[in-house]
């Protein structure tokens, strides 16, 4: 049985996924990192303009949360509501 959804459909979804974005925006790589060891699955979520925590790192310039994320498997394709990735936006 699968016990944990890994891509989310709606914004937030995740238990958690509001604070790790809020962590990942304003360069708290400490909590981050913590959220993320207990829940991997957090590099998917987004917000409600489908920005993950990929996209506010990248262009908040906070490098080593974008490591971080991108070593825990988040997508630097994912496109936000009007079609920007990460590449796009740093």
């Amino acid at each position: 049985m699968l016990t944990h959804k890994v891509f989310s459909t709606e914004p937030f979804e995740r238990e958690g996924s509001m604070e790790f974005i809020k962590y990942c925006k304003e360069g708290q790589f400490e909590k981050a990192r913590n959220m993320l060891e207990m829940n991997k699955y957090l590099v998917y979520d987004f917000d409600t303009t489908r920005h993950t925590a990929l996209h506010w790192s990248c262009l908040r310039g906070h490098s080593k949360i974008s490591k971080l994320l991108l070593d825990y498997g988040a997508d630097p394709d994912a496109a936000d509501i009007v079609n920007q990735n990460q590449i796009k936006m740093s």
